[in-house]
């Protein structure tokens, strides 16, 4: 039970992950990422 529910959970992130990388990129070609900055 364990494994195929992490198994599960590592296919979804991993897709998630590449999806968010995708938003980065689209956010840093347009030149607006000053949101994440330390106070």
């Amino acid at each position: 039970m364990g494994s195929e529910t992490s198994g599960a959970d590592l296919g979804a992130h991993t897709r998630g992950t590449a999806r968010v990388k995708r938003g980065m990129a689209e956010m840093l070609k347009g030149g607006v990422i000053m949101d994440v900055v330390t106070p």
